[in-house]
């Protein structure tokens, strides 16, 4: 069966959107600050602490990449994030699609939004996740086509880009990033991608072999906060409301479901205790040897 070439275009869209406010005038010096185990550091960059309560239509400039099997809406007008994802042969979005654009100030600067694919680099949530950035579009002879979205670091100096593409016949997105960094200095720099799904009852992570931990905090967070939880999770004994409360706002997926948590709390325990015990062990050689 033939291919035909992948299409990509540009267009306008509306969407209901929660307007953020002006940036504030005057700098902050916040480095200080603990975000999500990294620098709360953002100078250059403003800082914008208020959304409007008042949702209006606003037009954003998109760029659609689509084959025989997806269609992709990447929005650069909001840190080039892939907005929507669509399996053209079953009707669903295998990407969460927010249908309204609503930020909540969590971001670095401020604003960040829900759903899609977030791209961050060179730290955390990305600093200017809900800025704009520059982009270039490109077909292929392949029949492949591509969208370029990328930055320069105002903090830093580095520049940041992801190349989107689409292949005919294909039923798979591809994603490369590439970083520069045209400093004299050596930089250090997380690069990952945050992908948003819908979740329920049936939702659940499939690691490959090599993938050997995988941190979430959520027990960090519990003995820090709740010290008793973890310990009645472990043993599925009965929760209070505000237990299972708790719980559903911070791992949705779960659903209330304890029994499942409560194997994934002891394989955190597990890991936990088998880190510590080889951490000690370490330590000892280290001492026998010194």
């Amino acid at each position: 069966m033939m291919n035909h070439a992948a299409k990509i275009w540009e267009e306008t869209v509306l969407l209901p959107t929660y307007p953020a406010a002006e940036p504030e005038k005057y700098p902050l010096f916040i480095e200080k600050r603990a975000y999500q185990g990294s620098t709360g550091k953002v100078y250059p960059l403003p800082v914008t602490e208020k959304v409007s309560d008042v949702c209006r239509e606003v037009a954003y400039h998109a760029v659609w990449l689509e084959n025989e099997y997806l269609r992709v809406m990447v929005l650069p007008e909001l840190g080039g994030r892939i907005h929507r994802a669509l399996d053209k042969t079953n009707g669903y979005d295998f990407v969460y699609y927010n249908h309204v654009v609503k930020p909540a100030l969590v971001g670095l600067t401020g604003p960040w939004i829900s759903g899609g694919i977030e791209f961050n680099w060179p730290q955390h949530h990305r600093p200017t996740t809900f800025s704009p950035v520059d982009y270039r579009v490109a077909e292929h002879d392949d029949g492949s086509v591509t969208v370029y979205v990328g930055e320069t670091d105002k903090m830093y100096g580095t520049k940041g880009m992801a190349a989107i593409s689409l292949y005919p016949g294909k039923a798979y997105l591809e994603i490369r990033g590439r970083l520069y960094n045209p400093t004299d200095l050596p930089q250090t720099f997380l690069w990952w991608a945050n992908p948003a799904v819908p979740v329920n009852d049936h939702t659940y992570s499939v690691f490959p072999p090599d993938v050997n931990a995988v941190m979430d905090g959520f027990l960090d967070f519990l003995e820090a906060n709740h010290p008793d939880l973890p310990a009645r999770i472990e043993q599925t004994q009965a929760l209070t409301d505000e237990d299972e409360a708790l719980i559903r706002e911070y791992l949705g997926a779960y659903k209330g479901n304890i029994s499942r948590l409560s194997d994934e709390v002891k394989a955190a325990q597990a890991l936990a205790r088998a880190t510590a015990n080889a951490d000690n062990e370490n330590k000892n050689e280290r001492g026998g040897n010194s």
